[in-house]
Formats: structure tokens, C-alpha cells, sequence
């Protein structure tokens, strides 16, 4: 019967330490788990680019493109494609980091991530040389899943 007293007591020990955690420290931890599912489908989606096949392109509108447009468009297609895969994850993250801000004003976390996520201004450039929803639409076509741009490169000799 003593041990159901010390169980009590313990419980409510570790009842009341999870009630002393404040708003803020729960969104934090949150925030950190978010971040580390988030890095595991990230790591999973690197893997599946090594079983990508690679094969020709027949596609009219990327063969009227020049060479570095070409790559441009791979560049920028891997980039998507990666994201596709992970974009779930990616989402709950960045819901989760913007409660965060906005309950603790706690910008630096929002900064960082934000300037993480900006892509290549050259690239850029260069999907908008030729229509960003052409691309997409190639993309979509194209690929399922992610993919090893370089490789792709080197395969349709565009180095």
C-alpha cells in the first residue's frame, strides 16, 4: 500500500512539471520536433534521388531551349522536385514556425528559415527567360520524383 502513496506522489510530480511549461516553451518544442520530421523526409527524399533512372528527354518545348537553358530548367526542376517530396512536412514546419514568431516575436528563427529558402537568383532568371509555367508544367511531365541534376546534366551532354 505504500508504494500506491510514492506512485501518487510521483505522478503528480511529473503532472504538475508538465503544466509548468509555459506557451512558449511548448510551441519551441513544437517547433523542434516539426523541424526534426522535417529533416527526416529530407534525408528520405536525398535517398530516392539515387534510384532516379535516368533517360532522354522528349519533350518539343525543352529541346527548343539553348544549352543553358536547359540547365536552368534542370537546376530549377530538381530544386522543385525535392520540395514536392517533403513539401507536408515543410508545411507543418512553417506553420508551426510562424506561431512560434508570432506568440514569442521571436524573429530570428523566421529570418534564418526564410533566407534558407530563397532561391537561386540566377536561376531564377532563367525560368523566367522562359515562362515559369512552361517549367512547371515540364516538371510535372517529367518528374516524379526527385532527382540528381548534375547527373542529368552530364547524361544529355550539356556540360
Amino acid at each position: 500500500m505504500h508504494y500506491k502513496a510514492i506512485l501518487l506522489m510521483v505522478s503528480c510530480i511529473f503532472s504538475s512539471s508538465v503544466f509548468a511549461e509555459s506557451w512558449a516553451e511548448f510551441l519551441k518544442k513544437d517547433l523542434s520536433y516539426k523541424y526534426q520530421v522535417l529533416n527526416v523526409k529530407i534525408d528520405s527524399c536525398r535517398k530516392q534521388r539515387e534510384s532516379f533512372v535516368l533517360k532522354p528527354i522528349k519533350s518539343d518545348w525543352f529541346d527548343t531551349l539553348t544549352a543553358q537553358q536547359k540547365k536552368d530548367v534542370i537546376l530549377f526542376a530538381s530544386d522543385y522536385a525535392n520540395k514536392e517530396c517533403y513539401k507536408l512536412e515543410e508545411l507543418s514546419f512553417s506553420n508551426a514556425l510562424l506561431r512560434y514568431t508570432a506568440e514569442t516575436g521571436d524573429k530570428e528563427l523566421l529570418d534564418n528559415w526564410l533566407g534558407l529558402n530563397k532561391s537561386n537568383k540566377y536561376t531564377i532568371e532563367g525560368i523566367d527567360s522562359v515562362g515559369a509555367g512552361n517549367v512547371i508544367k515540364f516538371i510535372n511531365q517529367e518528374f516524379t520524383q526527385p532527382f540528381q541534376p548534375i547527373e542529368l546534366i552530364k547524361y544529355l551532354n550539356l556540360y
